[in-house]
């Protein structure tokens, strides 16, 4: 893995032991409390929920929803809207009707790889709240007579690693289906849904091509559930206080609440909790005049800061102005940097990345990475310029997986938001720092 340091102060690694920060005022102000965060901040101590901890806190799972194999949990998921929170948001419900629909029994995987270098948010839950995740693959895979959970995590995440297993062993003799603990080989699209299974089918941890549906034949040629680990506490939260609960806070559309990563110049950098629909100002703090907002991580948008300001923290929000919210990410550039570089520099990465399948990350990457180099190293000119945008668009929606279309996002976002300064390193006019 390629190691970088940028102006928003970045590493490739997300920030296993991110402080979660959920105090009363800011949750007040949005009308809800802490939920997945609960009983963390607010002047506690606690800084992890051990099994005795969590279960004060949120009491056990229904006895209705540790029966085995009742099926109630897709209307209730259906009922809540709930979405994934891994970046794709796709409809939970939806994805647990296919996998119960399957002729053999499923298994369950928390997807708790969190690739993404700004996000932080599934380390923090596993590293403070891992019985809530637990209960929630515990949850989905009794309605769906499953035969085993599967926690996948990135290496070099001690702190998540011990929790989670310390979680699992604390729970051996209560928990219905067998749960363990699966390391995958680091690597951003290592740990996309269908790489896991393919690791942990035995072979390396690169993206597959469907069909078949992961849903209709996964790990070990059974159907199988992968969700991101956010998505997996949400459940056992749903299971607990029911959709009507869920759906009172957050919008119509999106409703709920969900994790974001703050990063950059923030007073206040980690994961925050916060409420579909949260105007964007509300939540953070700027450390220095900001120079542009990047939402949806390394796969994500640029906006401006008069753009920001108009972003509810919603997909139609997000939509609505181009662009992203990805895994619920927020970093923010101060006056001063040089958008272009921080863009070369996450570029870079990502196609050091890519799974090297096919042509769009094999050479398409690459060459936008180097015309955004020659670009910021005062190289370039109106030629190189036509070639990265030609480029986007070879690379765009032609690869096995979306890697190169977020990168294809972010690149184009950041032309049009630093504008002025790709003129100004088109002329070697450009004062801002690098």
């Amino acid at each position: 893995m390629t190691s970088h340091t940028t102006t928003l102060g970045l590493s490739p690694q997300p920030v296993a032991d991110a402080a979660p920060m959920d105090g009363s005022s800011r949750h007040d102000r949005a009308g809800m409390r802490p939920r997945l965060l609960a009983g963390l901040g607010d002047g506690q101590r606690v800084t992890r929920l051990d099994l005795s901890w969590h279960l004060a806190i949120h009491g056990p799972l229904p006895l209705a929803v540790r029966k085995c194999g009742h099926g109630s949990m897709v209307a209730r998921l259906e009922a809540s809207a709930l979405r994934g929170r891994g970046g794709a948001g796709f409809p939970l419900a939806h994805k647990l009707a296919a996998v119960q629909q399957g002729r053999r029994r499923p298994i369950v995987v928390v997807n708790a790889c969190e690739g993404e270098p700004l996000s932080s948010k599934d380390a923090t839950l596993l590293a403070r709240c891992p019985h809530l995740v637990l209960d929630g693959a515990q949850a989905l895979g009794t309605d769906s007579h499953a035969t085993e959970i599967i926690v996948c995590i990135h290496p070099d995440h001690l702190a998540v690693e011990q929790s989670i297993q310390a979680a699992i062993d604390e729970r051996v003799d209560r928990d219905q289906i067998p749960t363990r603990l699966v390391t995958i080989p680091a690597g951003y699209v290592a740990g996309q849904a269908s790489s896991l299974v393919h690791f942990i089918n035995g072979g390396p941890a690169t993206p597959t091509t469907t069909p078949p549906h992961l849903s209709q034949i996964g790990i070990g040629g059974r159907p199988t559930l992968v969700c991101n680990a956010e998505t997996f506490a949400h459940v056992a939260l749903i299971a607990r206080h029911g959709p009507t609960w869920f759906r009172s806070v957050g919008t119509e559309e999106q409703p709920g609440s969900t994790l974001v990563t703050l990063s950059g110049a923030v007073t206040t950098p980690g994961v925050i909790e916060v409420p579909y629909g949260a105007p964007l100002p509300w939540m953070f703090k700027a450390s220095a005049p900001v120079r542009a907002v990047l939402t949806g991580g390394y796969a994500g948008t640029w906006l401006s800061p008069q753009t920001a300001t108009s972003l509810a923290w919603s997909d139609s929000s997000a939509r609505s102005l181009g662009a992203s919210l990805g895994a619920g990410i927020v970093s923010v550039l101060p006056e001063g940097s040089c958008g272009l570089h921080e863009t070369m520099h996450i570029v870079t990465w990502m196609a050091s990345q890519s799974a090297r399948q096919c042509g769009p990350c094999l050479n398409g990457l690459p060459a936008i990475a180097s015309g955004l180099t020659d670009l910021v190293e005062y190289r370039a000119n109106r030629m190189t310029m036509d070639s990265l945008m030609r480029w986007c668009g070879m690379a765009e929606r032609r690869g096995a997986c979306a890697h190169p279309d977020g990168v294809v996002m972010t690149v184009r976002s950041a032309l049009e938001t630093f504008a002025t300064d790709v003129e100004a390193h088109l002329v070697n006019t450009c004062e801002v720092a690098s």
